[in-house]
């Protein structure tokens, strides 16, 4: 039974009010669903090698984090890094992202 206590308490941690919330696991779907301005990882990238490669040399790779700055028609513009990258729906629907947490305060 004292173990389940310890798998109880590990799923919860404080809020901003310091009470404890559970956490909650990041959510995953497709770059081209990602609302704009929120931060995500690349967490897989579905396609050929020539297109994995394709984005590996736009700096888009598996564990990258990223944010949509701009959309554009069907297409998105995605901030890796340093770097801006425009990418079409079609390309943005093979490459899944994992929602990050917000960092308080750093929006400002």
């Amino acid at each position: 039974m004292k173990g389940y206590g310890l798998l109880f308490a590990s799923l919860l941690q404080p809020d901003r009010t310091g009470n404890a919330a559970m956490i909650r696991s990041p959510a995953k779907l497709a770059l081209a669903d990602l609302p704009l301005g929120r931060p995500a990882r690349i967490s897989a990238i579905e396609g050929d090698s020539r297109f994995v490669r394709r984005c590996y040399s736009l700096g888009l790779h598996v564990g990258r984090e990223i944010v949509v700055t701009k959309l554009r028609g069907g297409g998105l513009v995605v901030a890796a890094g340093p770097a801006r990258v425009a990418l079409g729906r079609d390309t943005a629907e093979r490459i899944e992202v994992e929602t990050v947490p917000e960092v308080p305060g750093e929006a400002d």
